[in-house]
């Protein structure tokens, strides 16, 4: 049988198995993405929970604040939140947030940046929460936990 990736030599010390034979491995033989999977989880701080289909927001660029403008929040972490908008957002710029995850107040992010994009959507790390915007952010994971 020949090697299924040609980029990969017959046998690969780092996985420790013969590659040509990589589909007849048994189960316990094969490498495990459990580490890259541990890894991926670690740097997410936090539990992201799904918004409700409500849940909107409004944001204003930092160093531009004629960019402004709404979106939805498809979900939420004490950390960041995921976001689609049609206005686009720039990588690596800083936003004000103005969540409406839940009913009752709005949570204000006083800093959050663009992590990453695709298409429409967008990924936000949030930089700076005032101490009470913090609590009610905490109130509105808890109430999303509790419907998730």
């Amino acid at each position: 049988m020949e090697a299924r990736h040609a980029f990969l030599t017959p046998r690969d010390p780092q996985l420790g198995i013969d590659v040509r034979q990589d589909a007849m491995v048994s189960e316990e033989r094969r490498p495990r993405l459990s580490g890259f999977m541990d890894s991926f989880n670690e740097r997410r701080r936090s539990p992201r929970y799904k918004a409700l289909k409500e849940s909107l927001l409004a944001f204003r660029c930092a160093s531009h604040e004629e960019t402004d403008g709404d979106g939805v929040l498809l979900d939420l972490s004490k950390g960041g939140c995921r976001i689609t908008s049609e206005v686009p957002l720039a990588l690596s710029h800083y936003y004000r947030l103005v969540l409406q995850a839940t009913t009752g107040s709005p949570v204000t992010i006083e800093t959050a940046v663009v992590c990453w994009r695709s298409k429409s959507m967008y990924g936000l790390k949030f930089i700076t929460v005032g101490g009470d915007q913090e609590e009610l952010l905490e109130q509105k994971l808890l109430e999303l936990r509790s419907v998730s």
